[in-house]
Formats: C-alpha cells, sequence, structure tokens
C-alpha cells in the first residue's frame, strides 16, 4: 500500500511539473543564456521520464533542435551522476561534462521524499556570471516547486470533498424527486436522467428484479449516443446481471454499476462513457451508490404509493358501480370523460399530485344520483322552486357519501364546488372566480362539454365539434373560469379533442 501512495504522490507530482508554466517560463528565460542546453525530467527510480515541455520525440525539452549525440552523452553522464547521489543531497549539484561543459542536477522532494531530479545539461562553463545564475535557476525551481506542491495539495483536498458535496447534493436532489414524482413510471426515468447529468455519462439504465423469473427488466433507460431498445437479461448474464447475482458493484473504465438493495436486492443502476471520455473512479462509484441508496428510498416510498392509489382506485369504483345503479344512463359520465379533464389539466400545468385528484374526482359518477329523488333525475317538464331547492343541495350531501373515506379527502372540494359559476351564480355556496378549487372548475367546463354532446329530456340532438367548443368560449368569464377555457380551446387547436370525441362515439355504438 505504501509503495502505491508513494507512487501516486510521485506520478501526480511529476505531472504536475511537466504541466508547469512556470518552468516553461523559466525554460524560456534561461535556454539562451546557457547556450540553449539540453533539459530533463528524470524519475528517482531509474527510467528517463519523457516531459512534454516540447514536442519532440526525445527526452531533452529544448525549444530548438539539439544533437542527438550530444543529447545520448549528457543523458549517460547524468544517469551516472543520479546514481551516485545520496539521499542526503537537496540542493544544486554542478557537475563536469564532456567538452570541458558542466551540468546542473537539482533533486525534487515532495512529503520529505525524493522523486526525481530537474536537469540541464550542457552549459558552457565560461557562461558569464554562471554561478549567480544557477544560483538564480536553484531559488526559481525552488519556488516553483512549492507552488507545485500547494497545487496538488488543493487538488488532493478538491478531490476529496468534492465526492461528498456532490453526493450531498444528489441526495437533496432525489428527495425533491421523491416529492415530485411518486408514480413509478414518472421518477425512475427522472432518476436515469439524473445520473447522466451528475456523472456527464452518456448512458444510464434501471433495471427492476423479478426473482421468481430469476431476470432483470430495464424500467427506465437513456441513451444520448444512439437509440437503444430495453431488453430483459437473466440475472448473471451482462455487467448488470452480474451485479443483481453477486449483490457488489462493478467499476470499469467506462462502465460504472450499483446494486439498488433495500432489505434485499430490488435492481441495478448502470451507468456508461462519460461525454468526455474520462474514466469513471472510485469517487464516482461512491456518489453513485449514494444515489442509489436515496432512490431505494423512493422506490419503496413510490411501489406504498402505488399500492395507496390501486386502493384508491378499487374504492372509487366500488363507489362508481353503487351508483351506476341508480339513475339513467343520459346522466352519466363517459368513459372518456377522464381522458379530457387530464387533457386540459396538462395544458394547464397542473402538478402530478393534483392531477391524480381530478382524475379521482373525474372517475366517480355524479353523487346526486343517491340524494336527488329519481323523479327529478328523469323529470322533462321545468323544475318547480322546491325541486331545484334540492339540487342545489346535491354537492354538500353528494360530498358527505365520500367523506368517510380518508384518501378521498383532496377530492372533496373538486366533488363540492363543481356547480360553482365564475361569475358567482352557481351552487352550492355562490363562489366566485379564484375562490372556486381550479379542480372543481375544471371538472365544471369538462361536464358542460360532455353534455353537448348527450341527449337529454331537454335536448335531443347533440352539438357538433366546432358548436361545442363555440359554447364554452361563449361561456367564458360567466360559467367558467377565462384561464381554463384558454387552456381548453389550446387543447382543441392542436387536436387533443377529436380523440376525447372519437373515442366517445365509439362508446355510443
Amino acid at each position: 500500500m505504501k509503495n502505491n501512495t508513494t507512487k501516486n504522490i510521485k506520478d501526480v507530482f511529476l505531472s504536475a511539473v511537466i504541466a508547469s508554466e512556470t518552468f516553461k517560463t523559466m525554460i524560456a528565460l534561461f535556454d539562451e543564456t546557457l547556450n540553449r542546453p539540453h533539459w530533463w525530467i528524470i524519475e528517482k527510480d531509474a527510467g528517463v521520464f519523457v516531459s512534454p515541455f516540447c514536442n519532440t520525440s526525445l527526452v531533452e525539452c529544448s525549444y530548438v533542435k539539439r544533437p542527438k549525440k550530444d543529447a545520448r552523452l549528457c543523458k549517460k553522464i547524468i544517469l551516472e551522476k543520479i546514481r551516485g547521489l545520496s539521499e542526503k543531497e537537496k540542493h544544486l549539484i554542478t557537475f563536469r561534462c564532456h567538452k570541458k561543459q558542466v551540468g546542473i542536477i537539482i533533486p525534487l522532494e515532495v512529503e520529505f521524499r525524493r522523486i526525481g531530479f530537474m536537469c540541464a545539461c550542457p552549459i558552457k562553463k565560461d557562461t558569464p556570471s554562471i554561478d549567480s545564475i544557477l544560483s538564480l535557476i536553484a531559488a526559481h525551481i525552488k519556488t516553483g516547486i512549492e507552488n507545485i506542491k500547494k497545487e496538488v495539495e488543493l487538488k488532493k483536498l478538491y478531490d476529496s470533498v468534492r465526492p461528498r458535496a456532490l453526493a450531498l447534493s444528489t441526495i437533496h436532489t432525489v428527495h425533491r424527486l421523491m416529492g415530485s414524482a411518486v408514480d413509478l413510471n414518472d421518477l425512475l426515468p427522472r432518476l436515469s436522467r439524473l445520473c447522466l447529468q451528475v456523472f456527464r455519462a452518456t448512458y444510464c439504465s434501471i433495471m427492476i428484479i423479478d426473482n421468481e423469473k430469476k431476470m432483470l427488466y430495464p424500467k427506465a433507460l437513456v441513451n444520448l449516443e444512439r437509440a437503444a431498445k430495453p431488453k430483459k437479461i437473466k440475472i448473471g448474464e451482462g455487467i448488470a446481471g452480474k451485479v443483481a447475482q453477486t449483490e457488489k458493484a462493478i467499476l470499469k473504465r467506462n462502465v460504472l454499476s450499483v446494486p439498488l438493495i433495500d432489505e434485499e436486492l430490488i435492481g441495478v443502476i448502470t451507468i456508461r462513457d462519460k461525454q468526455n471520455n474520462e474514466a469513471f473512479t472510485g469517487a464516482d462509484q461512491e456518489v453513485l451508490e449514494t444515489l442509489a441508496e436515496q432512490s431505494v428510498i423512493a422506490i419503496h416510498s413510490a411501489r406504498m404509493y402505488e399500492e395507496q392509489e390501486n386502493l384508491t382506485l378499487g374504492s372509487i369504483k366500488s363507489i362508481a358501480a353503487a351508483l351506476d345503479i341508480k339513475g339513467t344512463s343520459e346522466y352519466r359520465r363517459s368513459e372518456q370523460f377522464p381522458k379530457l379533464v387530464r387533457t386540459i389539466g396538462e395544458e394547464l400545468g397542473l402538478s402530478y399530485i393534483d392531477l391524480r385528484h381530478l382524475y379521482y374526482a373525474s372517475l366517480l359518477p355524479e353523487t346526486d344520483k343517491f340524494v336527488i329523488p329519481e323523479e327529478i333525475l328523469t323529470k322533462s317538464s321545468p323544475l318547480k322552486k322546491s325541486e331545484y331547492d334540492i339540487i342545489r343541495k346535491h354537492p354538500v350531501r353528494g360530498a358527505q357519501i365520500i367523506e368517510p373515506l380518508g384518501i378521498l379527502q383532496p377530492v372533496i372540494p373538486i366533488i363540492m364546488y363543481h356547480h360553482e359559476k365564475y361569475d358567482g351564480t352557481g351552487y352550492p355556496e355562490g363562489l366566485k372566480g379564484d375562490k372556486i378549487p381550479i379542480g372543481a372548475r375544471i371538472l365544471c367546463l369538462a361536464e358542460a362539454f360532455e353534455v353537448l354532446f348527450r341527449k337529454t329530456p331537454y335536448r335531443q340532438r347533440t352539438a357538433s365539434l366546432k358548436s361545442a367548443v363555440d359554447e364554452i368560449k361563449k361561456n367564458s368569464g360567466t360559467q367558467f373560469d377565462p384561464k381554463i377555457v384558454k387552456a381548453f380551446y389550446s387543447a382543441y387547436k392542436k387536436g387533443k379533442l377529436r380523440s376525447y370525441l372519437d373515442g366517445l362515439k365509439n362508446e355510443k355504438k
């Protein structure tokens, strides 16, 4: 372990020296004065560390071409001198080279370890003020080394802190996703896109395990490079399959895959190919494992939500079935009605949660079928005042029917107030404008629109799509919220109402 650590320090430090503008500037400054010697960075444990100070294949780092014969001879002499140096030598060393010339060797140390040498050779011995120049070079190199030490330490600190900061940021982002995407089909693609952003990867897949079938099934796949078709795989096959089999992460240069583990394995996250072609690192693995831990919590919450939603839908269907026993078919909402309501809600940009509540409300037939006498429901002549008073009270009494079901509490205001009008002339409370819940305003418009395609005791002909849309627009600002009418009309212009109407026609056949 110690040897690996030392090697890592040496490689990082020497790479920093080679890339340093300080040393490039120093060479440019003293090269002419010293009669353009060969410059080398030499690694401690023998081999010459090829430095890219210049764009040549030679080991010397100079700005003009030098005779190769001199370079080979100088290198041989320098390596002999280096092998004879003791660890106590820490300052600039001069030595005699061929043809009565001299060379210099400057030991490079970091964390009290010698990692290599900077050398220059040959230098004319009679160079004016040679001693002062060499002392200046030594001081310049010492200053550069100290600056590089600080840069390396800062990089080490950054490399240490960044994964933890990124992990904390990732945890925060996943928690926000848990609040805004509670459906698995919505959550997992968002998690995939988050992985691409965090790791700057081009590919991410999230697979969920089926223990009975011993298979992994893709639930989310994003590939920025090319279109990819999700494929199920057997446990033990491929990278993800091996991760599922061993429940251990796999880290390679271009792929990183980690298990999703709750009390037991539930799936695998795999990312591939960084956009900048860099390799995945241990720090990336640490961050992805943190993301996986939080994703497991999010998936668990989403599954619990799905179970609750199934319970909710079961309750709604039970109520709907009971309500459908009473009343005539001409007052019954169509099977296409939830689609119409959702279309308007999506056009308005409602949140996922608001859309779910609106969907629940749209599934429930009019609860007035329980509280309004059948003779009023089926009456073809105008209603008396006493009969109309019963009608006005039915939303409140109808809402009381579903009130004991706690899971439907958010739906109650939509059911109770969907007969209110935007100008305040509706019932049961005469609410006006934005005081009417937005879900109730949407349901009010959608219900009025659908009625126009339904034969009733008062109307034996159904409207066309255009005339129905015109009727809705005509009542904007009075019966309907202008903002919702605008969203409704936008959906109409985009052709979204046509599929609803086609479904309505097929339903009647």
